[in-house]
């Protein structure tokens, strides 16, 4: 790494009590080591349980690289990260999460590869995956939907990006900050790295089907175009045609089944999912400008350390 370059480490905090003093010893050891100047940046985003508590303790502990902030309530991974971002002082910034599946000794790696291939942005790739099934299932649910709205997006929260890039997507007024695809809109050099991904060590995922549903939300309501929904439409559509299809050559074969049958079956689902489509375009309308009129694009901090 060229001399003189700072390094801000961004950690979005979430229910992260037991994890944090040890994401930030082993970040403190690893970057210390390598004399890389630094700062950590914990963005609280509303915990409920002890951890602003224990930032305070790491606070006193590395009083001169440590910079946490307490938002006023819980606004999510995406724009707790993103109000990291907007503090960051150092020419390369790191994003990690709270929970050391990302091994922080990883870290240097990135660094190393981003100024090696003068890469924009370099995301840290799993080499294995020890995601859980919900988590798995949250991953392939997201990669499929960010496929259709903004093409091949294969990308983690273990990152390292210059600041020049983070200037460019700061002005975003987003409700919902979704780095990532903020970042593809600026066409960057990408490079990717594969790194270690360990075990959860601490508590269990903050991760839920309700997060799932409102993120989905989010991203269909905001970052989404009328005709991407309309292909998405059309691909449910036609898996339930061919799903309806299939049952009636399997029962076809065991009972007698006339194709009249058919052709009701199938005029019933496309009165059905028109009835669906329409009433989900109403809700995302409806749900985008809640968003807007309740969302606030710059998060307040309760404390900051």
């Amino acid at each position: 790494m060229p001399e003189n370059k700072m390094v801000s480490i961004v950690v979005p905090v979430f229910n992260s009590e037991l994890s944090l003093q040890e994401l930030a010893e082993r970040i403190h050891i690893t970057l210390a080591s390598s004399h890389i100047p630094y700062e950590i940046i914990f963005v609280d985003d509303g915990s409920k349980d002890k951890s602003w508590e224990k930032l305070e303790v790491i606070g006193v502990t590395y009083p001169n690289v440590i910079n946490a902030f307490k938002l006023k309530k819980n606004t999510g991974q995406q724009n707790a990260t993103f109000f990291g971002l907007t503090k960051a002082k150092g020419d390369l910034v790191i994003t990690i999460d709270d929970d050391l599946q990302f091994p922080p000794e990883e870290i240097n790696r990135l660094i190393n590869e981003c100024y090696k291939t003068n890469a924009d942005i370099v995301y840290g790739i799993y080499q294995k995956d020890y995601l859980t099934s919900l988590r798995g299932i949250l991953r392939v649910f997201f990669k499929i939907l960010t496929f259709f709205i903004f093409g091949p997006n294969r990308s983690s929260s273990f990152r390292a990006m210059r600041k020049d890039l983070i200037n460019k997507i700061m002005n975003n007024n987003n409700p919902i900050r979704v780095v990532d695809l903020l970042i593809k809109n600026q066409y960057p050099q990408i490079q990717y790295l594969k790194v270690n991904h360990c075990k959860r060590k601490y508590s269990a995922s903050n991760y839920t089907i309700l997060s799932l549903i409102r993120l989905a939300a989010h991203i269909l309501s905001i970052y989404s175009v009328f005709s991407t929904r309309m292909i998405l439409y059309s691909l449910t559509a036609g898996i339930v045609f061919l799903a309806i299809l299939s049952a009636h050559l399997i029962f076809q074969e065991m009972f007698y089944f006339p194709a009249i049958t058919l052709i009701l079956i199938s005029v019933i689902t496309l009165i059905t999912l028109i009835f669906i489509i329409g009433l989900t375009e109403i809700c995302l309308l409806f749900y985008k400008k809640k968003l807007i009129a309740t969302s606030n694009c710059n998060p307040e901090t309760e404390k900051q350390i």
